[in-house]
């Protein structure tokens, strides 16, 4: 019996010694201007509802497509609302194989105020380990569009900008191009990779704040 309450007392020496799980804290939503505004409200139940209307385990590229799809056109409107809100077009360009043998989709948002394009989202299949989203030539065929994108809008006083966007299943990165050639992702205090239900309000402040505030 004392041998047995020995073994007993150092099992619960081990255990107290062993590190204990810790509840993972909620990520904060930064409390940035117009961060809760009545717009990115409207915009945070729009990506919400198309992350959900997709189970996880039907993620695809194809699936995806429709799901930004159809958060584009609810940022951007096609409807003409008058000569100084003459919408915007929405629509897929280009559907084919890269050289790793996977799905590759783009949609393509052009403003008609200035008839030209603004934004390329680049899409391919759902991520692995061996497939996340830092992989380089998904970043550099989105840039060879940006920067084609770039070279095609029209003269103007204002500063020129494009953005991107690369979406592998319900993860996305945004980015940027100046007129200058500097480019850059977009971060949102600090994070620059969004779950499109997790993150569904950093992406519409990204899409109603910082891209609507050029286009």
């Amino acid at each position: 019996m004392a041998e047995q309450m020995t073994e007993d007392q150092q099992d619960a020496g081990q255990a107290a010694t062993q590190p204990q799980p810790r509840a993972q804290p909620q990520a904060q939503i930064p409390n940035l201007p117009q961060m809760f505004s009545a717009e990115v409200d409207d915009g945070t139940d729009a990506v919400t509802g198309v992350a959900n209307s997709i189970p996880d385990d039907q993620v695809n590229a194809m699936n995806m497509m429709g799901c930004w799809l159809v958060i584009l056109e609810h940022f951007f409107p096609e409807q003409y609302m008058g000569p100084n809100f003459p919408g915007y077009d929405v629509r897929t360009t280009t559907s084919a194989v890269n050289n790793r043998g996977t799905l590759s989709l783009r949609i393509t948002t052009s403003s008609r105020w200035v008839d030209a394009d603004f934004l390329n989202v680049e899409l391919e299949r759902f991520p692995s380990s061996d497939d996340d989203l830092d992989r380089w030539d998904r970043e550099a065929n989105l840039m060879i569009q940006m920067v084609h994108t770039m070279s095609k809008l029209p003269e103007q006083e204002e500063p020129k900008f494009v953005f991107g966007i690369v979406g592998i299943g319900k993860y996305s990165r945004f980015y940027r191009l100046e007129e200058d050639g500097q480019r850059y992702p977009i971060d949102v205090a600090g994070k620059a990779v969004f779950h499109m239900r997790n993150d569904a309000r950093l992406i519409a402040y990204i899409f109603k704040v910082l891209i609507k505030e050029h286009w």
